[in-house]
């Protein structure tokens, strides 16, 4: 039996698409592997997906899907996208379907909306997560403007204690919020996409919410950068030295935040096919 094995990225917001419609992401190494067969059974979880792929693309017996993720759901660092993404990949892997990586990602936005799992289709955290390093997009036209090499700089994530739903931010109105984020949208531009992180997460801190201690820990670690990951709640903090990051990693543990250690990444998502005994 064919079996197959995508390795995709998670990823951080760096412009968030709610207002205009346009996004970035950067990528992050914090890896999802899905393995799929030609045939098998599923966790129930997939059973929608499994029968929107059959009936979309013509495929009669069902392939099985299994993914093993180190990205936490509902945080805000694109375990979604990486999810359906990644799924796409493999089918094409196994099947042939798509003419091209970038096919891939316009209907893995097609499928996130089917789905309600975002409301914009996050076309831009499927970039990032299918290409690796920093992609800014329109996620209405499904056009990616740029594709950009970044420094792979150490990350730390501080996951929330609450999942956020990326599809339920549609429910608020982000016309009054345009100008703010029309600023972010210069910044990535400009070639400002920390400072682009940092401003995008502000934003949805002043409208959801932020946790004041979670924040403070995170400053007193001296980061180079920190901020909320998009609508969160996920926390990251970027540093310029390894030993800078691990410093902080280990006082962040001492506090019981759950601290999980990664890096920006230019890594695109790898698929391949595999053999099992």
């Amino acid at each position: 039996m064919k079996t197959v094995r995508t390795t995709i990225n998670g990823g951080l917001s760096v412009l968030s698409a709610f207002a205009n419609g346009h996004g970035a992401s950067v990528a992050i190494d914090l890896p999802m592997k899905i393995t799929m067969r030609e045939t098998g059974e599923s966790h129930s979880k997939f059973k929608e997906l499994i029968s929107i792929i059959q009936e979309r693309y013509h495929i009669a017996n069902p392939p099985q899907i299994e993914i093993d993720s180190f990205i936490p759901q509902g945080m805000g660092l694109k375990s979604s996208s990486a999810m359906v993404s990644g799924v796409l990949l493999s089918l094409n892997k196994m099947f042939g379907i798509f003419e091209s990586e970038l096919k891939i990602a316009e209907e893995s936005a097609h499928i996130s909306k089917l789905l309600k799992i975002s409301y914009t289709g996050a076309f831009d955290d499927i970039c990032s997560c299918i290409f690796g390093g920093l992609c800014y997009t329109d996620n209405n036209e499904k056009i990616l403007f740029k594709r950009s090499i970044i420094d792979e700089r150490d990350v730390i994530i501080i996951p929330g204690n609450h999942e956020r739903s990326s599809f339920d931010m549609g429910k608020i109105d982000f016309s009054k919020y345009l100008k703010a984020f029309n600023g972010v949208e210069e910044m990535v531009i400009n070639g400002k996409f920390l400072d682009a992180m940092k401003a995008n997460g502000d934003i949805f801190m002043d409208i959801l919410g932020r946790d004041p201690h979670i924040l403070g820990s995170v400053e007193d670690t001296h980061p180079l950068i920190f901020g909320q990951s998009g609508k969160g709640p996920a926390i990251f903090a970027v540093f310029n030295k390894e030993d800078e990051a691990s410093k902080a990693y280990e006082k962040l543990k001492q506090l019981n935040l759950s601290p999980i250690r990664s890096h920006l990444t230019n890594k695109p998502a790898k698929t391949e096919e595999i053999y099992e005994s």
